[in-house]
């Protein structure tokens, strides 16, 4: 009389397309440095730089879109922005030679959130361990003396060289420093 039919249940699935950005080293970056954005992996990307590549490199302040497609049978497309803040490094010092007194000297770096001093000792540049402030009291070997300092957002800056502070005529820049 009459007829039946069973079918097997259907099942449906649904890809979503997301856009991410992933930022290296970080959001945030100094004056010169540059931050690396890469979208995850799609077939097509449009930056709003107009690059068409997976990943960009930025170098200034500003927000960044990308704009990825996937083509055939789940096409769609997607976005996704990562903000970009680069901090100013700071001036870099000039160290200035302070006679306290006979057989009493200072540098002095100026004013900044963090120092390291270092002295040219056997042809390379040697860190003095705990010489971490604005002073360098009583340096006492004649050499060449700097100092790298850092503002809060960890921008550095590398001073002019002086050689054997023991007189102010004897300051001499050499500024062949690497970080």
């Amino acid at each position: 009389v009459g007829c039946s039919v069973t079918s097997s249940p259907l099942h449906v699935q649904i890809d979503t397309l997301l856009a991410t950005v992933i930022v290296d080293p970080s959001n945030s970056i100094c004056d010169g440095d540059t931050a690396t954005l890469n979208a995850n992996p799609a077939a097509q990307y449009l930056w709003n730089t107009s690059a068409t590549t997976q990943s960009i490199h930025a170098t200034t302040a500003g927000t960044y879109y990308v704009t990825i497609t996937n083509p055939g049978a789940c096409s769609g497309t997607a976005t996704s922005s990562a903000i970009i803040t680069v901090f100013p490094s700071p001036t870099p010092p000039i160290i200035i030679y302070q006679y306290v007194s006979v057989g009493h000297s200072n540098l002095n770096a100026g004013s900044y959130a963090h120092y390291q001093w270092y002295y040219y000792l056997n042809n390379q540049w040697t860190l003095i361990t705990g010489a971490t402030g604005q002073f360098l009291m009583n340096p006492d070997s004649c050499t060449y003396y700097e100092v790298i300092v850092s503002n809060v957002q960890g921008c550095h800056a590398v001073s002019n060289s002086v050689w054997c502070p023991t007189g102010i005529n004897e300051i001499n820049s050499v500024n062949n420093f690497e970080v």
